[in-house]
């Protein structure tokens, strides 16, 4: 369970950055 609790808050990160990357591309 803490496994998946650690893998879900790297998840929304990595999100997180996506979207800022994809701001900045535009």
């Amino acid at each position: 369970m803490a496994a998946t609790k650690a893998s879900a808050a790297r998840n929304t990160r990595t999100k997180k950055k996506e979207r800022k990357n994809i701001a900045a591309g535009t």
